[in-house]
């Protein structure tokens, strides 16, 4: 019998395959997303200039350090004067108007609470304090 019309059986078949490229490319694209979300997420929002060790010498300042003094207790010392967390942030506050460009210096106990040091890094980088500086004894 003769076939009339229609096409050729042979060639009209279904696509049974499953065409993978496009989920391949969705797949690569999330990775990339997901690679650098990573690096954002991971990098450290506060930026610590640590003073270097032994005979090297310290890089000039135009303008002079800022120093804040952590007692192993947790007390807080801004030019010799004993300050709480909210005098400290007045005090910085004023301190950043005066000297905007000036390093914040963190002078803390060996044995003083990190947290009472993330806590001055937190009041400083409030007000605006875009150089930190944490003291270390060269002879270590």
């Amino acid at each position: 019998m003769s076939h009339t019309g229609g096409g050729d059986d042979d060639n009209m078949g279904m696509i049974t395959d499953i065409n993978v490229t496009p989920m391949v490319d969705i797949m690569l694209v999330l990775l990339i997303i997901f690679m650098v979300t990573a690096s954002i997420i991971v990098s450290p929002s506060i930026k610590v200039e640590l003073p270097r060790g032994g005979a090297a010498k310290a890089a000039a300042s135009k303008e002079p350090d800022v120093v804040v003094v952590v007692s192993r207790t947790g007390a807080l010392e801004l030019r010799q004067k004993p300050l709480t967390p909210d005098q400290l942030l007045s005090a910085l506050t004023a301190e950043h108007k005066a000297r905007p460009n000036a390093r914040l210096l963190i002078l803390a106990d060996r044995k003083a609470y990190h947290g009472n040091v993330v806590k001055v890094m937190d009041i400083a980088k409030s007000v605006g304090f875009q150089r930190l500086g944490v003291a270390i004894d060269p002879g270590q």
